[in-house]
């Protein structure tokens, strides 16, 4: 390797990482901006107390309105902390604010798959959810498996007190690097010298990708748990494909990216430093893209997919949907009803807003004694209420 190139491959290196220097400090004066000050942190805390007991924010609504006043927080800066604990942004996240830069040139590279994005998502939400093929795959999964699947609401669902923005750029980073781990495969692969031949096949493979994943991701945000009693495990379906696609696509792209400038250093014809700023522009247009697809798909349709969706769970699976809970360090997993009961009634007796710690809320959990055994909740004293109307 030439001197050269070795020059030119630590430029091409340098450029790649300006994303980041850009994320890191950007990070830093999010953090602070959400909630630096000891008010905002004491405001957290309480939030995250309600949500490690296993229960809806929802639920203690009152009580968390009466806390951010008495924190004197404004209902927006709550609103902003709230989110950010559902859906917290990470330094990947971040990575991705250098397309606000240069957006005009982005929006250009990104609008012929824009174009094209929205009907091939349509497409595969037809053969995936109308035409019962996902459904099925998941039937036959679980006989393989013999995991049983029940439903368990969580905290994040049916949230009325969220930032819709935060939300959709906490799922922007899926679609943007999968593009440039498309893009990555097809320039290693195709290595033609005819570049509408890659971008044709590098559209192609992108958008199927990101149909397919889309579709089933949203699909299965629908609070779905796989239940392994042989190994003692509770799996959240959601989470369980996020957790193979995003190593996938992480591993691929150190992979690919240093595959790709080794050989654009050691090749006579190649150069690393146009590929980083290709690579770049790449990671920018499918920004926009994942946008576009967030928008447009996401927020429009992703509620009717999961509807139906659990629709079909429901019909194939009958599952129970269960109410897991934590007090004094005591785990409760219990039956509650059907999922079809908790999709049809929003007012069951586990959903109801709590505006204060009360008698009944008390007497629903368990208490231990010093020895670690379940004792029975003290009675009522049948003066209290004499007493209080006194």
């Amino acid at each position: 390797m030439s001197d050269t190139n070795v020059a030119a491959l630590l430029w091409s290196i340098a450029l790649l990482t300006i994303p980041l220097w850009m994320a890191i400090p950007a990070r830093i004066i999010w953090r602070h901006w959400v909630g630096s000050k000891i008010q905002d942190e004491q405001y957290r805390q309480k939030v995250k107390q309600i949500l490690d007991g296993g229960y809806s924010l929802e639920q203690f609504r009152a009580s968390l309105d009466d806390e951010r006043r008495k924190l004197h927080i404004d209902q927006s800066k709550a609103k902003l902390i709230e989110t950010d604990i559902l859906y917290p942004l990470s330094i990947t996240h971040f990575l991705l604010l250098p397309a606000l830069i240069v957006s005009p040139l982005a929006i250009l590279l990104a609008m012929p798959f824009l174009l094209f994005a929205l009907p091939m998502i349509m497409l595969f939400e037809w053969l995936l959810i109308d035409r019962k093929i996902l459904i099925k795959a998941m039937s036959f999964f679980q006989k393989q498996t013999k995991w049983q699947v029940i439903h368990i609401p969580q905290p994040r669902v049916d949230h009325s007190n969220l930032q819709i923005d935060l939300i959709s750029f906490h799922r922007m980073p899926r679609a943007s690097f999968l593009g440039m781990f498309a893009w990555l495969i097809i320039h290693w692969v195709v290595q033609s010298e005819v570049w509408w031949l890659e971008v044709l096949f590098f559209g192609l493979l992108y958008l199927g990708l990101l149909a397919v994943i889309e579709v089933v991701t949203t699909a299965m945000d629908s609070e779905l748990i796989f239940a392994d009693p042989a190994g003692s495990r509770l799996i959240p379906i959601d989470k369980w494909i996020e957790n193979f696609i995003r190593p996938l696509i992480g591993a691929g792209l150190i992979f690919l990216l240093s595959r790709n400038l080794m050989d654009e250093s050691r090749s006579s014809e190649g150069d690393p430093i146009l590929f980083s700023l290709q690579a770049l522009l790449v990671l920018f247009s499918v920004t926009i893209v994942g946008f576009g697809v967030e928008v447009g798909f996401s927020r429009r349709r992703g509620g009717k997919v999961r509807e139906i969706f659990s629709r079909q769970v429901v019909s194939i699976f009958s599952p129970l949907s269960y109410n897991f809970t934590r007090h004094s360090g005591r785990l409760e997993l219990h039956v509650a009803c059907s999922m079809e009961e908790r999709r049809n009634s929003k007012d069951s007796e586990f959903d109801e807003p709590r505006k204060h710690v009360n008698y009944t809320f008390i007497e629903d959990l368990r208490s231990t004694s010093q020895d670690g055994k379940p004792i029975s909740p003290p009675t009522i004293p049948d003066n209290f209420s004499s007493s209080n109307k006194e």
